[in-house]
C-alpha cells in the first residue's frame, strides 16, 4: 500500500505543478496562441479547399477533352453518303419532288378537298438515297 500512495502523490504534484503553471500564464497569451492558431489553421483549410478546387476543375476540363475528342471521333458517315447520294444519284426523284410541291402551291377548287400530299416523291427520294449509301456505308463501319 506505500507503494500505491506514493504513485498517488506523484500525481496530485505533477498536477498541482499543472495548474500552477496555467495560473501563472497570463491569459491574454493564452488568447493569443489560440487566435494563432486558429489563424493557421484557417490559412491551412483555404489551401486545402483552393487545391481541391484546382484539382476538381482539372479533373473536369479532361473530363470535357475526352468527350469532345470521342465526339469528335464518332461521326456517323451515313450522313454524308446520303448527302453525296441524294446530290448525285437521285437527281430524278428531287425534280419530282419539286414538281410536286410546285403543284401543291396551286390555289385549290372551290368546293374540293385538299387532300394532296407529295410524301410519295418525298419518300422516293428518300429511298434512293438509302440505297445507294447501304452499298458503301459498311466499307466505313468497324
Amino acid at each position: 500500500m506505500v507503494k500505491h500512495d506514493a504513485v498517488e502523490e506523484e500525481r496530485v504534484v505533477e498536477e498541482t505543478e499543472e495548474d500552477e503553471e496555467i495560473k501563472t500564464k497570463d491569459p491574454h497569451e493564452v488568447v493569443e496562441d489560440s487566435e494563432e492558431e486558429s489563424e493557421e489553421k484557417e490559412e491551412k483549410e483555404e489551401e486545402e479547399k483552393e487545391e481541391e478546387e484546382k484539382e476538381e476543375e482539372e479533373e473536369e476540363e479532361e473530363e470535357e477533352e475526352e468527350e469532345e475528342d470521342e465526339e469528335e471521333e464518332l461521326k456517323d458517315p451515313r450522313i454524308g453518303l446520303v448527302q453525296a447520294c441524294t446530290n448525285q444519284y437521285c437527281l430524278q426523284e428531287i425534280t419530282n419532288y419539286n414538281q410536286c410541291v410546285e403543284r401543291l402551291k396551286e390555289p385549290v377548287k372551290p368546293g374540293a378537298e385538299d387532300e394532296r400530299s407529295c410524301a410519295p416523291w418525298f419518300f422516293d427520294v428518300k429511298t434512293c438515297a438509302d440505297s445507294c449509301a447501304s452499298k458503301t456505308l459498311f466499307y466505313y463501319l468497324k
